[in-house]
Order: structure tokens, then C-alpha cells, then sequence
């Protein structure tokens, strides 16, 4: 929708629900564009814009090429963009809101709403391509093959992803608990946590006091930790050994649950593959155990 008067830095940002200024967090905002014209010189003074601090918004931000000495600064920039991110959306993208919104853009066509589905999560698979790197990839399967076991956190919606990861992760008989509870019930998982365990955290858009809490707990016992996010890999940057980062949806947008299907699937395909004859033998024995089951 076209509103005369309202430019995209504003507009944009608030139909996601982010505030660019919020008390406590940022008192101003900056507009840049990420991108100069062929025929003129870079003349965006990155370092100034990191001082200047508050809400920094880019326009054509794709691969903008900042000076590696502003980096840091910029990182407490965004870690401040992001959590007006978090605070808008607690307070204003709900479930509903986004359901509603892509009922709003999609209609009531069962074909249309398919066609939208299938397509949007090609996209999402595209962009995985470029959002995984196969570096952080191995070294997140190379965890979980040497871990003891694995401790798949999740709540609200990622606990069934997290379930399911725990018992597929079981069936290459690889020791794994699926931990979803939420509040004190979570003191419980937390005590059980020990050394050689592997720490997985499902978490998407904004870490939830649960996800805190692993993350602490492991920490604290010195576990290495994958972190299957959106884009909180680059704001939770240091908090985890490895972030493995994939859209799943626009921004505002009612969430599809199949790229993370499809991260979970990869990395069990990859650590099958460290060890066929194990998976193999594994596979084998759980059909011996379902013919066996259903004969009586």
C-alpha cells in the first residue's frame, strides 16, 4: 500500500511493528543508503554513524561494504536495533497479527494460497543457500557426532521441532533429550545437563527466558551449543559455538516451519553419513523392533 507523506524508512519499520526510537533504547535515528551510484565515489562516513548511535536505517543495504575498523561499532548498533525489534514485536506482531495479515494479502483461494506456500518456501530454501555457511555446517555436525548427548531446547511452537529432532537424533543411537518445558519446570532439565552433553537451541525472531537459561547453563558447564535461528545468529553473536541461521518468513508474516525441518534433516543426514554402518545398523534394528512390536 502507497501512503502519500510517508516515507519507507518510516513506513516500513512500523508495518513490521519496530519502533525506530524507544524509551531506554535508542532517542534518534539515522537514515544512510548502503549503496553509492556507479559514476560516484563511497562518501558514507561509516565510523560517524556508529558514533551517532540510536537506530540506523540503510536503505539498499544488500551487501554494503562498511570499513572492517567499524564493525564493532556497528555491532553495538544493530544489538540496539535488534532489541527495538524484540520490544516492538512483543508488543505488536502477535500470532494473530500475523496470520491476519497474510490471509489479507493472500485471499481465500485455496489454489492461491498453495501456489503462495510452495513458492515462498523455495525462496526460503533459496536464501538458506546464501545464509548457511557450510563452515558453521560441518562444525555443527562435527558437535553433535562427538557429543555424548544432545540437549534440544524449544518452546511454544519450536517444541515439537524440538521433539522431533531429539527422536530422529535417537534412532542414529545418539543419546538426545528433547527439553520444552517452560518456567521453574525447566530447573529440572537444567540439573540434568552434564558434561558431554551438547547443548540445541531452537529460537526464532527474540530469545525467550527459557533459551537464556540453556544457553547460561551451558556456559556455565563449559558445553559447546548450536543456536537453529532466523536472524538472531548475528545479534547473539559469542552466546553460542555455532549459529546456523535461515528465514523463515517476511517480516509480519504467518511463520512456515519447513526450513528448520529442513536444517534438522540436513544435519541428520550429515552425521549419518560420518558414520553409515552405525545408521545403517540402527535403522535395521528399529525395523526388527517395529516387526516385533506389531506382531503382538
Amino acid at each position: 500500500e502507497v501512503v502519500p507523506g510517508v516515507p519507507a524508512f518510516v513506513g516500513v519499520p512500523a508495518y513490521a511493528g519496530i519502533p525506530l526510537t524507544h524509551r531506554g533504547l535508542a532517542k534518534s535515528f539515522t537514515v544512510v543508503t548502503g549503496q553509492s551510484a556507479p559514476w560516484a565515489s563511497p562518501d558514507t562516513d561509516w565510523d560517524a554513524v556508529a558514533r551517532v548511535g540510536g537506530t540506523v536505517v540503510v536503505y539498499m543495504a544488500a551487501a554494503t561494504q562498511a570499513p572492517h575498523s567499524t564493525y564493532h561499532s556497528l555491532i553495538h548498533v544493530w544489538l540496539g536495533v535488534y532489541a527495538l525489534a524484540t520490544r516492538g514485536c512483543e508488543t505488536k506482531i502477535t500470532p494473530t497479527l500475523r496470520l491476519g495479515r497474510s490471509l489479507e494479502d493472500l485471499g481465500d483461494d485455496p489454489d492461491a494460497i498453495l501456489e503462495h506456500v510452495l513458492a515462498t518456501e523455495l525462496a526460503l530454501i533459496k536464501d538458506a543457500r546464501e545464509t548457511l555457511r557450510p563452515s558453521d555446517f560441518a562444525r555443527a555436525v562435527e558437535l553433535l557426532a562427538r557429543a555424548d548427548r544432545v540437549v534440544v531446547q524449544g518452546v511454544g511452537p519450536n517444541a515439537s521441532l524440538a521433539e522431533y529432532f531429539a527422536l530422529r537424533l535417537g534412532r542414529l543411537r545418539k543419546s538426545a533429550l528433547a527439553v520444552t518445558a517452560r518456567g521453574v519446570g525447566l530447573a529440572d532439565a537444567l540439573l540434568d545437563m552434564r558434561r558431554g552433553d551438547l547443548a540445541v537451541a531452537i529460537v526464532y525472531e527474540r530469545g525467550t527466558p527459557e533459551f537464556e537459561h540453556v544457553l547460561d547453563r551451558a556456559k556455565e558447564l563449559r558445553l559447546p551449543s548450536i543456536i537453529i535461528t532466523d536472524t538472531l545468529g548475528f545479534a547473539l553473536a559469542g552466546r553460542s559455538t555455532v549459529a546456523l541461521s535461515a528465514r523463515r518468513a517476511g517480516s509480519g508474516m504467518f511463520h512456515l516451519s519447513s526450513i528448520t525441518m529442513v536444517v534438522i534433516d540436513a544435519l541428520l543426514m550429515a552425521l549419518a553419513g560420518r558414520d553409515r554402518v552405525r545408521a545403517l545398523d540402527a535403522y535395521e534394528d528399529l525395523q526388527r523392533l517395529r516387526a516385533r512390536v506389531a506382531g503382538h
